[in-house]
């Protein structure tokens, strides 16, 4: 699974570049969505992520944190905060280097000074991310990454302990309810931004289809569905006739939405043993977190040369995310499995394999 979520921080990358940045597409490009096949787009893509990280979060909770929720809440800072802070230090050495004005550096601009420990709290622990440009979209400028699904996802992590260890029945019937408030909001012609894609309530039935998804079919561990389920995935992903859609609610999203939901368990049961699998699924989230920093870097300082700008941004950002893993992430692995403990024995027998061994190749205990 871990290279189909390298591939939604991809396309939420090339998304970006083209509608943030549209001046780093040079003529004829090779990194646009058309060229390298990837057509899904951010938002999907956003939504795909919440869907795996309900399953993740599932799957690792009954197996490790069972009745251990501030053990849960802890490997879960482990792994999303320390990235995270040397994001910031390098947009801070950027911003004094520079000599420009951010909020960073105390350097806000005049009459929005109130905003700078806003914007500070929310930048650093995410919280509150998608409420700073709610009602003023000027105030973008008080959001260095895309913090605000990040918020969404502590949201739901503060919930997953107690949504986890209730009935199957439950939570289907919980996932029904979030699904029709979501629907009743489309329905209603309720606006996608911001009502429909940055507020959690709106956003919560894509993490119940996640944990639902854990609950019927995590336990399907043969290999020729898990190939037929990562081809049919990865070829709608790719099948431009599929895509072009003007809101994310469309019918024919919820059938992206449901494939996604239905074939997680199947492609991580194929792939949970891959060494490359699992490094590709690490580089995901620092991708995610850092391209918007060096899109803007790019955008800025490389104005004469022979490379496309926005490949150029690409391999920064890969590099970017190489580097946050191996000196920061992989270290810190260790102690988040310390944390996490030794509960996995009585999962892994429930579910007919190995768990403990697959998630110690694994970025999601």
């Amino acid at each position: 699974m871990g290279a189909f979520r390298l591939l939604l921080a991809v396309a939420v990358f090339l998304a970006h570049a083209r509608v943030n940045f549209p001046g780093l597409a040079a003529p004829g490009s090779m990194f646009t969505r058309e060229k390298l096949h990837i057509m899904v787009g951010s938002g999907h893509a956003v939504f795909a992520f919440f869907i795996a990280s309900g399953f993740y979060m599932a799957m690792v909770i009954e197996a490790k944190y069972a009745g251990a929720p501030k053990r849960f809440y802890l490997n879960r800072a482990l792994r999303i905060y320390p990235a995270n802070f040397a994001i910031l230090a390098a947009y801070a050495l950027y911003f004094l280097s520079s000599g420009t004005a951010s909020f960073l550096t105390l350097d806000t601009v005049p009459g929005r000074e109130w905003m700078t420990p806003i914007a500070l709290f929310s930048n650093v622990f995410f919280l509150g991310g998608e409420l700073v440009p709610l009602f003023n979209k000027a105030d973008w400028q008080f959001i260095l990454s895309p913090i605000w699904s990040l918020s969404v996802e502590i949201y739901f992590y503060l919930l997953a302990p107690f949504i986890v260890r209730l009935s199957t029945m439950r939570i289907a019937g919980l996932t029904l309810a979030a699904f029709a408030f979501r629907m009743g909001l489309y329905w209603s012609g309720v606006p996608l931004l911001p009502w429909r894609y940055f507020l959690f309530p709106s956003d919560f039935v894509f993490f119940l289809m996640g944990v639902l998804a854990y609950r019927l079919l995590g336990r399907i561990d043969a290999k020729p569905i898990g190939i037929a389920a990562a081809t049919l995935l990865f070829g709608l992903v790719t099948y431009e006739p599929f895509w072009g859609f003007k809101d994310l609610d469309q019918w024919q999203c919820w059938m992206f939405y449901i494939l996604v939901a239905a074939c997680t368990p199947l492609i991580f049961n194929l792939t949970k043993k891959s060494a490359v699998d699992n490094f590709l699924g690490h580089l995901s989230y620092p991708i995610y977190l850092g391209h918007l920093f060096m899109l803007s870097l790019v955008a800025r300082f490389y104005n004469v040369g022979p490379l496309d700008k926005t490949g150029v941004a690409l391999v920064l950002t890969f590099a970017l995310a190489i580097a946050i893993y191996t000196i920061i992430d992989r270290p810190i692995e260790e102690l988040r499995r310390r944390v996490a403990g030794a509960r996995s024995e009585r999962a892994s027998e429930r579910l007919g394999y190995n768990l403990e061994a697959a998630m110690k190749k694994s970025s999601i205990c």
